[in-house]
């Protein structure tokens, strides 16, 4: 089955409409590779989720969808396309160390997409989106930009050949094979606050430069009418005897640290 070039425009540039009226008109295979990739890669490509949805809802599968086995997973990936990721991940159960031929996963693809140059920041993003629902370093590309790299036993060896030492996507993967797994490398910063908070308690540190909540002066008037102080150490407080460590952690759950990913 031949998809006609405006039809594959259609998807790149998120017309619904378009796509929907070529996929009513007749017995369409929505999962055909012509040209060597389906629809939803097009799709992906370009982070059309209104286009993805369309395929998806009328039988595209997230497998594997161009000639290399690659799938709209590692489409979206490469090109930074964080919403058509997490439409895939959260909304369809794709594959999140999906291989292709050559054993390139998304993350392999998203750290040596030529797509992120000069936008290192979005590029990080993405890792984090991926690692956070479980993508793993494990597994390294064999094949990235026509380079071999047969030696390579994982994603941050292959990261070191198209990025400075000093890179956020260097820094980042060698912070999580350092922490030893992605959800060691988030909760890292929460359990030092931890520890801080026990040796607080055994008095052998001190929870010093405490934020002091600054009242407008109707507030402290209010306050004073209440005979509430009108400053109060809340660092502090978190870090007395008196706050249960229970009730620390679960606050400290709520709070997103630079590690963390934003979806």
């Amino acid at each position: 089955m031949v998809i006609p070039c405006s039809v594959r425009a259609a998807a790149q540039r998120g017309d619904v409409r378009a796509v929907a009226e070529w996929l009513d008109t007749g017995a369409r295979d929505v999962n055909e590779q012509d040209g060597g990739w389906t629809l939803l890669c097009d799709a992906a490509d370009h982070g059309q989720t209104g286009v993805m949805y369309l395929l998806l809802v009328r039988g595209a599968h997230t497998g594997p969808g161009d000639r290399y086995d690659a799938t709209a997973l590692h489409h979206a990936a490469r090109y930074g396309q964080c919403a058509a990721a997490r439409l895939l991940l959260d909304g369809w159960g794709a594959d999140v160390n999906a291989t292709t031929t050559y054993q390139a996963t998304p993350l392999s693809w998203a750290v040596t997409a030529r797509a992120y140059e000069g936008r290192g920041e979005e590029m990080v993003d993405m890792m984090r989106l991926l690692y956070s629902r479980g993508a793993t370093s494990a597994v390294a590309s064999h094949v990235a930009r026509g380079v071999p790299i047969l030696a390579a036993t994982d994603v941050a060896a292959i990261a070191r050949r198209f990025h400075a030492a000093d890179s956020p996507a260097v820094r980042l993967l060698a912070g999580v094979h350092a922490a030893g797994g992605w959800r060691r490398f988030v909760l890292e910063p929460r359990r030092r606050l931890l520890s801080l908070k026990v040796l607080c308690e055994r008095g052998r540190a001190a929870a010093f430069g405490a934020h002091m909540v600054r009242y407008s002066p109707w507030q402290r008037a209010e306050l004073a009418r209440l005979g509430l102080p009108a400053r109060a150490p809340l660092r502090a407080r978190l870090f007395s005897e008196a706050f249960p460590t229970e009730v620390f952690w679960l606050v400290l759950a709520f709070w997103r640290t630079d590690r963390d990913s934003r979806y």
